[in-house]
Parts: structure tokens; sequence; C-alpha cells
């Protein structure tokens, strides 16, 4: 089994995410969520590990504040990079949360394959509650067991059968991109502004 490293995990957040999220994990106020205290982050280790696979779009709640941005997937990084940022966000800041390890990555991997498009909260929360009524598995395999169900999300496995179902136009995804993508622009360009 893997042993994540951390600050190959704080290398990969400050080249991939701390732009929006921010150093400090704080993310921007109405913008980008914070890491930092999040139940997204610090709750089951799958949540996170399948938004740096897919991606995230729509509104999403952190920490009492609503927001609604688009987060493309990472998924050119190793399975090695994603627990390792994985795990570093766990633990960064006032986060502590239990390691990620690269097998769980993996499995993750491969139990979201067929998510096509990034994910919406409500089906993140969808995942999450249809998983938690299997809790004493849950907690065998986060204790690092081997894992026999397909529905332990603390280990990363997911069972997909109810929320997954495969987008029938890329173009509602591509306009998500582009609207990232512009957004992004214009946050820089207001931010430097903001420095001249």
């Amino acid at each position: 089994m893997s042993t994540p490293d951390i600050t190959n995990g704080n290398t990969v957040y400050n080249q991939v995410c701390s732009a929006c999220h921010q150093p400090t994990g704080l993310g921007l106020p109405g913008v980008f969520p914070p890491l930092d205290a999040s139940d997204w982050v610090t709750g089951p280790a799958g949540v996170p590990i399948a938004i740096i696979l897919k991606g995230l779009q729509g509104p999403i709640e952190v920490n009492g504040v609503n927001y609604n941005s688009m987060m493309p997937a990472a998924n050119y990084l190793t399975d090695q990079q994603i627990a390792d940022v994985t795990t570093y966000i766990r633990q960064a800041w006032s986060n502590n949360a239990e390691p990620v390890t690269a097998e769980t990555v993996a499995q993750v991997k491969e139990m979201t394959s067929e998510q096509l498009t990034p994910w919406t909260a409500e089906q993140l929360q969808a995942l999450v509650a249809e998983n938690s009524s299997n809790a004493p598995a849950a907690q065998v395999a986060s204790a690092g067991a081997t894992h026999t169900s397909t529905s332990v999300i603390d280990a990363g496995s997911f069972n997909l059968s109810k929320i997954s179902e495969p987008s029938d136009s890329h173009w509602y995804s591509f306009g998500w991109v582009i609207g990232g993508l512009i957004f992004t622009i214009a946050v820089i360009a207001f931010l430097k502004k903001l420095t001249h």
C-alpha cells in the first residue's frame, strides 16, 4: 500500500489548486469555496477524490455560503499525485482528516469511470446518502481492510447505478468550460486592476 507524501501534495496544491482556493485554503469569498474546515474535504475521502477526477459544476453550499462556479477536472494527475494533494487538503490548515492512498484513488477512478461530466453537489450528496447506510463496512475499509463492498464511500468505492447518467450532449459541459474560462479571465483582469 502506498504512503501519501504531504510535501508533494503541497507542491501539487500550489501548482494546480491555490489560484482559486488560495494558499490559505480559504478560497475567494463568493467566487471559489474554501477547503479549510469544509465537510466536502474532511468528510468521506471518496468525495474530494471524485471531484478532482471529474470536476464540479453548479451550485454548492460550503460552510453556509453558496457558490456557483466550475472546477475543472485534474484527471491528468497520477493516482499518487491525487492521493498526495487530497491528503494535503485533508490535513492542512485546521483540517485533520485521514490520509488517502493511491490505491484508494485508483478504486474511485474505476468506480466513477462512467461519470462523463463534472459532478454536481446534488449528485455527490446523493452518493454520500446512498452509501452512508453501509457505515460498519466503511469503518472497516477506511481502517485499511480489504475492500469487499462497492458502496464503501469512505474507502472511495461508489455505486453509481442510481446517479450516473451519461450526457446526451457535451455542449452543456462545453458551455460550463467556456463560462468558467471567461469568468477566470474576468477575475484575473479585476485583480490586475486592483494591483495597479
